[in-house]
């Protein structure tokens, strides 16, 4: 019977081994031609012009993401971008210490030749603003903050309509 105890944890671990492969875990990006589509499918996606600074940004930074070099587009990405801005922290003599940028984006995933969207959301992003005592560094603290949340943003965008595109039938 003592080597039935001996046997027990090394047959314990190659059983639990064997779990992760029956998880369920599909990669969005690749693994197979049909998880491949849906990173083919997001070429094929012309980002609408979004007003102001902020809009430009998430526009670049989504076709950089996108990979679209000159494709067809078959789809449009509509996006109304809202920008707020809130106060977070207040020091002792009442001077604003830190706010808060967020984006709200609606996105729209309209295919072309349609006026009908497909896949509608909304996304939030959050970036925190130091207010610092020099004019010139809390400029340079809310345009790197600005940027953090378009970055925060378009891979969000990017990653939900990849899961859209890869389980669709």
């Amino acid at each position: 019977m003592w080597w039935l105890r001996r046997l027990a944890l090394p047959l314990g671990l190659l059983a639990l081994a064997g779990l992760p492969a029956g998880c369920g875990f599909q990669p969005v990006y690749g693994g197979g031609a049909e998880r491949a589509a849906a990173a083919t499918e997001l070429q094929h996606i012309a980002v609408d012009s979004v007003p102001d600074r902020v809009g430009y940004r998430l526009k670049s930074e989504l076709e950089r993401l996108f990979g679209n070099h000159g494709q067809q587009a078959a789809y449009r990405l509509a996006i109304d971008l809202e920008t707020r801005t809130s106060v977070t922290a207040i020091d002792i003599d009442d001077s604003v210490r830190r706010r808060n940028l967020r984006l709200v984006a609606a996105i729209a995933l309209i295919p072309e030749g349609s006026s009908e969207p497909v896949y509608r959301r909304t996304l939030i992003s959050d970036a925190g603003i130091d207010q610092l005592p020099s004019d010139f560094a809390t400029l340079v603290a809310e345009d790197a903050a600005e940027q953090r949340a378009v970055e925060r943003l378009s891979r969000d965008i990017r990653q939900r309509l990849a899961v859209y595109f890869a389980s669709r039938p």
